[in-house]
Protein backbone atom coordinates (compact mmCIF):
# COMPACT_ATOMS: atom_id res chain seq x y z
CA UNK A 1 0.00 0.00 0.00
CA UNK A 2 2.12 3.49 -1.05
CA UNK A 3 -0.40 6.51 -0.27
CA UNK A 4 0.57 10.86 -0.33
CA UNK A 5 -1.01 13.92 0.91
CA UNK A 6 -1.04 16.82 -0.54
CA UNK A 7 -1.32 20.41 0.97
CA UNK A 8 -1.61 23.65 -0.59
CA UNK A 9 -2.52 27.22 0.85
CA UNK A 10 -4.60 29.63 -0.19
CA UNK A 11 -4.40 33.35 0.47
CA UNK A 12 -6.32 36.39 -0.93
CA UNK A 13 -3.84 38.73 -0.64
CA UNK A 14 -1.18 36.89 -2.53
CA UNK A 15 0.97 34.06 -2.38
CA UNK A 16 1.82 31.75 0.82
CA UNK A 17 5.55 31.98 1.26
CA UNK A 18 7.16 28.42 1.21
CA UNK A 19 10.01 27.33 3.44
CA UNK A 20 10.37 24.06 1.47
CA UNK A 21 8.73 21.72 -1.57
CA UNK A 22 8.38 18.67 0.81
CA UNK A 23 8.38 16.83 4.22
CA UNK A 24 9.20 13.07 3.68
CA UNK A 25 10.11 11.07 0.56
CA UNK A 26 9.39 7.70 -1.03
CA UNK A 27 12.74 5.20 -1.33
CA UNK A 28 14.32 3.78 -4.93
CA UNK A 29 11.85 1.15 -4.65
CA UNK A 30 8.62 3.51 -4.27
CA UNK A 31 8.32 2.86 -0.12
CA UNK A 32 8.09 5.93 2.36
CA UNK A 33 11.58 6.81 3.75
CA UNK A 34 11.06 5.15 6.96
CA UNK A 35 14.12 8.21 8.05
CA UNK A 36 12.05 10.44 7.49
CA UNK A 37 9.86 12.44 10.56
CA UNK A 38 6.87 11.34 8.36
CA UNK A 39 7.63 8.53 7.27
CA UNK A 40 8.04 5.63 9.58
CA UNK A 41 4.97 6.75 11.72
CA UNK A 42 1.59 7.80 9.47
CA UNK A 43 0.19 9.57 11.66
CA UNK A 44 2.37 11.88 12.16
CA UNK A 45 1.38 13.02 8.82
CA UNK A 46 -1.44 14.03 10.03
CA UNK A 47 -0.08 15.63 12.74
CA UNK A 48 1.98 17.48 10.19
CA UNK A 49 -0.68 18.78 8.44
CA UNK A 50 -2.50 20.30 11.92
CA UNK A 51 1.12 21.90 12.02
CA UNK A 52 0.57 23.84 8.87
CA UNK A 53 -2.69 24.68 8.97
CA UNK A 54 -2.18 26.22 12.68
CA UNK A 55 0.95 27.95 10.86
CA UNK A 56 -1.09 29.42 8.62
CA UNK A 57 -3.36 30.45 10.45
CA UNK A 58 -0.78 32.19 12.78
CA UNK A 59 -1.85 29.99 16.01
CA UNK A 60 1.01 27.28 15.76
CA UNK A 61 1.90 28.32 19.37
CA UNK A 62 -1.13 26.14 20.28
CA UNK A 63 -0.10 22.91 18.88
CA UNK A 64 0.95 21.07 21.66
CA UNK A 65 -2.32 21.36 22.78
CA UNK A 66 -3.94 19.91 20.02
CA UNK A 67 -0.97 17.13 20.36
CA UNK A 68 0.86 17.56 22.81
CA UNK A 69 4.43 15.72 22.96
CA UNK A 70 4.27 14.68 18.85
CA UNK A 71 6.70 16.37 18.01
CA UNK A 72 10.13 18.29 19.68
CA UNK A 73 10.36 21.90 18.39
CA UNK A 74 13.29 21.08 15.78
CA UNK A 75 10.87 18.38 14.51
CA UNK A 76 8.01 20.91 14.42
CA UNK A 77 9.93 23.22 12.68
CA UNK A 78 11.31 20.40 9.76
CA UNK A 79 7.57 19.44 8.85
CA UNK A 80 6.48 23.12 8.10
CA UNK A 81 5.78 24.17 4.72
CA UNK A 82 5.03 27.19 4.76
CA UNK A 83 5.61 30.37 6.72
CA UNK A 84 2.84 31.81 8.71
CA UNK A 85 0.19 33.96 6.41
CA UNK A 86 -0.72 36.14 9.21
Amino acid sequence: IKGMTVIGAYHPNGPVEQRRLQVGNFTDGQGADLQTIVGSEPSKVAYAVLANYLNLLGRLGEFDTYAPGVFTASQLDSVLIFSSAS
